[in-house]
């Protein structure tokens, strides 16, 4: 299955295409505003998918989320980021399936 996987971190983000296995990682400088942020997704999927189709979307975040999971609540390190609808903003540019966690849960997971 076709998926963009992403990690937010303070200074870093990475981006990236999983087909089961990780097969290409884009890495920057993360964006301050979530409008560049979602500039940058769109352009790191076309490099990494080639028109090809997202199935879905998993990605890490920094900070605390809203009960849906749709929303942060609070962000330490990229504050304009608070309250944009993440969840919603990616559903309508990827037309798939999204999954937010915690960036420090997703590592214990790993």
């Amino acid at each position: 299955m076709n998926t963009l996987v992403f990690d937010v971190g303070g200074t870093r983000t990475r981006v990236g295409r999983s087909d089961g296995e990780l097969r290409q990682v884009i890495r920057y400088r993360t964006p301050r505003t979530w409008t560049r942020a979602k500039q940058l997704f769109l352009v790191a999927a076309s490099q990494l998918f080639s028109g090809k189709k997202i199935q879905r979307v998993v990605g890490g975040l920094p900070g605390d989320f809203d009960s849906g999971h749709k929303k942060l609540r609070f962000v330490p390190n990229i504050p304009a980021w608070r309250g944009q609808p993440i969840q919603r903003d990616l559903e309508f540019m990827f037309k798939a399936p999204i999954r937010l966690e915690n960036d420090a849960a997703l590592a214990a997971l790993g």
